[in-house]
């Protein structure tokens, strides 16, 4: 992550304060905020910057007024606790944030700086609303729970050691952004009114939404996911997008792990990587692949049709990125464009297919590698596979004996190919779910020289 200088920072040193655990061991200051540093705390040298990329790209998503937050940064979270309950004798150890103010022991704490953010959007609306919002933009953030209680019992609910406000708060927010649009629900948190009554709340939503509260949550829990889960939104508004010309990307001079592809287009899509990385729809909710980074696939080339809606790649710091757009996955062997391995490669080779229900049909799809280093071994592990059949070839105009064939149900799986290798991936069998999109995918390994 890029550390850029501090322009405007100052640091305020404090001495002879004794036992006051009130006294800042330093202030530091940047455009949009004030970081209040308590004894034993060591802020990273970055922690303006960090800061103020994440103000800049929630905001880009979220459109919020300018503001300045006040960040209050203690060693402990029972200090940070003591501050934002003044009052309790033992308090719940959490972090909070009050007005355009942060209470936490870490930084950023992106769920208490999104409530400081949209304090300026209007009155608080109702804590249903204030938590979904703070838990439903995140990269790539954690699922929830779609079993929630019915609405009259979560609105009429305190958020503080309720996980049922924050899971439904997220299935609400994810729901009326996919279908509404983030800059309709913005205008909605701010006219909201700060109540816990179920029929004020039911009244001004569905005045709002001209829909009944009753339908959205019935249908805010109809996840896109195969397994049913609600995801956060990455807001992918970040402002380098990922080179698309097969330029390698220097992670180390960006200031964000998120890099979003430029726009919605499906591809497909040739990625080149080496150390952790992760290919995900913006919506988080149909891909979530990792390229690159576990034990056995330090380094991969993979290519992928998507969805056409926005995706990103999330790379770690020293990660080695690549892309390109092309027709490296087609329904023909001909139409495929070969792929070059090169001199000397290992790690994996990945095909990717993705499609919304009845899209991806059953048919077959194509990928081609080349190899410029003679024949290479290949391991090829069909519990990882989610194809029907697998058939790696020799070549397009290959048949018969030069095409081995990969049943789900067999063990792994060691091909000699070179120079060319053909992945033929039939899809014949339907969905789990016919109402949900779905990623199909193949996976080979290509062994060292």
């Amino acid at each position: 992550m890029r550390r850029l200088a501090c322009v405007g920072a100052l640091a305020v040193f404090l001495s002879g304060c004794g036992d006051n655990e009130d006294a800042y061991f330093a202030i530091l200051t940047s455009q949009h905020f004030r970081v209040h540093v308590y004894p034993g705390v060591v802020p990273r040298d970055n922690l303006l910057d960090t800061l103020e990329v994440n103000f800049r790209d929630i905001r880009a998503f979220l459109k919020f007024p300018e503001t300045l937050v006040d960040y209050y940064l203690y060693p402990s979270v029972e200090l940070a606790a003591k501050h934002c309950f003044p009052t309790e004798a033992n308090p719940l150890p959490v972090p909070c944030s009050k007005g355009a103010s942060v209470y936490s022991n870490v930084a950023p704490d992106q769920h208490e700086l999104i409530h400081a953010y949209m304090y300026g959007v209007g009155k608080a609306p109702p804590p249903l609303l204030q938590e979904g919002v703070a838990e439903g933009v995140s990269c790539p953030g954690r699922y929830v729970n779609p079993l929630v209680p019915p609405w009259r019992d979560v609105v009429g609910a305190r958020a503080l050691g309720t996980s049922a406000v924050y899971h439904a708060g997220v299935a609400l927010f994810v729901y009326l952004v996919r279908n509404f649009g983030v800059d309709p629900f913005v205008e909605y948190f701010g006219r909201a009114r700060d109540t816990q009554d179920p029929d004020l709340f039911q009244a001004d939503f569905e005045s709002f939404w001209g829909i009944s509260l009753d339908t959205a949550w019935i249908e805010m829990l109809r996840s896109r996911s195969v397994d049913d889960r609600i995801n956060p939104i990455c807001p992918c508004t970040q402002p380098v997008t990922l080179p698309l010309d097969g330029s390698q990307i220097d992670t180390r001079s960006l200031d964000t792990m998120t890099v979003p592809l430029p726009d919605e287009h499906p591809g497909p899509y040739l990625f080149s990587t080496e150390h952790s990385s992760r290919l995900a729809n913006c919506a988080q909710d149909v891909l979530s692949f990792d390229l690159a980074g576990q034990p056995n696939r330090r380094r991969a080339i993979t290519t992928a049709r998507l969805l056409p809606e926005r995706h990103y790649i999330s790379a770690g710091l020293g990660t080695s990125v690549t892309a390109q757009r092309g027709d490296f996955v087609a329904r023909t062997c001909a139409e495929a464009m070969p792929i070059a391995v090169p001199t000397g490669y290992s790690g994996a080779l990945d095909m990717l297919v993705a499609g919304e229900s009845g899209d991806v049909s059953p048919g077959d799809w194509f990928a081609r590698f080349v190899f410029d280093d003679g024949p290479r071994t290949v391991l090829v592990s069909p519990s990882v596979l989610s194809t029907q059949t697998l058939r790696i070839c020799s070549s397009c105009e290959a048949a018969g004996d030069a095409c081995v064939p990969i049943a789900l149900n067999q063990g792994d799986v060691t091909v000699t190919v070179g120079p060319e290798m053909v992945l033929r991936a039939t899809y014949s069998i339907p969905f789990r779910d016919a109402n949900k999109p779905t990623v199909r995918g193949t996976t080979v390994f290509v062994s060292p020289p």
